[in-house]
């Protein structure tokens, strides 16, 4: 979870365009912590809009009193069709180091308007939008109506097993094609299950990474390693962006597990020792402790959801 002061601005160049322009949304994060670690907010989109990946600009400065300055986000979008489009806010938490307590920004709302292109409605593109059903095209053979000649020429394919098999073969295959799509389908909808699925292991992995920089006796590859398996078992287990891993947001996770109310206090404990043990730095306990904390916390979460 991101620490330090911050500031968030969410803005585009305008917010009147036609159908087909694009528009620069720029997303700001300023404050005095290590902006390095902040990743692209995961921006939902209409359907009706083209988006590009982000382009990254950063105006950092380091001196004596650490890291500070400013990560900005430029998304390019394309509106394809004409309407009114509410891009809604973005939230953002973070650790709050001078008060030792977890706090949210968030944005003002976007409102685009797109008009129509150049040219009205009889030039201007019409792209498919999620909805939309497209006709890529038909094909029509023409029956013959010419004479026909027909000869017999040694033993019939009809009802024979060739033609049987040659006849079943592609409703077969057809069939074994539906059942695997169908079943790529389902994995792709269900990708909160997956998520919630995977957790454990994930955050296995990340622990064995952890107890390897306990090892080496390398503090920054374990504080790195735990606090990323903390974030991330909690983000999979519970389908969350990373900025949205907070006490508050945990309880009412939590609200259906035993101990939910517990489980939540402790994860939360975790994540700030590991937090200010990376950026402070200020370590509680001796590492393993913590360590093994945390590995325990994890099984004790997946024991809690099975009851």
């Amino acid at each position: 979870m991101p620490w330090g002061n911050w500031t968030c601005r969410f803005k585009p160049d305008r917010t009147s365009v036609k159908a087909n322009e694009a528009i620069e949304i720029v997303v700001r994060m300023s404050g005095r912590t290590n902006l390095k670690l902040l990743d692209a907010p995961k921006l939902d989109f209409p359907g009706d809009f083209e988006a590009y990946d982000p382009k990254v600009v950063d105006k950092i400065s380091v001196n004596a009193s650490g890291m500070s300055g400013s990560r900005e986000f430029q998304y390019t979008v394309i509106p394809r069709h004409d309407g009114h489009f509410d891009l809604g806010t973005i939230s953002f938490s973070y650790f709050d180091t001078r008060t030792n307590t977890y706090k949210s920004l968030a944005s003002d709302p976007i409102v685009i308007d797109v008009a129509l292109g150049e040219g009205g409605p009889s030039t201007n593109l019409r792209y498919p939008s999620k909805s939309d059903v497209v006709t890529l095209g038909e094909e029509v053979r023409y029956i013959r109506t010419g004479d026909l000649a027909l000869r017999t020429k040694g033993h019939f394919l009809f009802a024979s097993l060739p033609w049987f098999a040659g006849m079943g073969a592609p409703a077969l295959a057809f069939l074994l094609f539906l059942a695997w799509q169908r079943k790529r389908e389902r994995e792709r909808g269900d990708v909160e299950g997956t998520r919630r699925k995977r957790a454990d292991g994930v955050a296995r992995k990340r622990l064995r990474e952890a107890e390897l920089g306990l090892d080496q006796g390398d503090r920054n590859v374990f504080y790195a390693a735990l606090s990323k398996a903390l974030h991330g078992y909690l983000s999979d287990k519970f389908n969350l962006g990373v900025a949205e891993v907070n006490t508050n947001e945990l309880r009412q996770r939590f609200a259906t597990y035993a101990d939910g109310n517990e489980l939540a206090d402790d994860c939360a404990r975790l994540l700030t020792a590991c937090d200010m043990a990376r950026f402070a730095p200020v370590e509680d306990k001796p590492r393993r402790e913590l360590y093994e904390e945390a590995a325990q916390l994890i099984q004790r979460i997946e024991r809690s959801a099975r009851k």
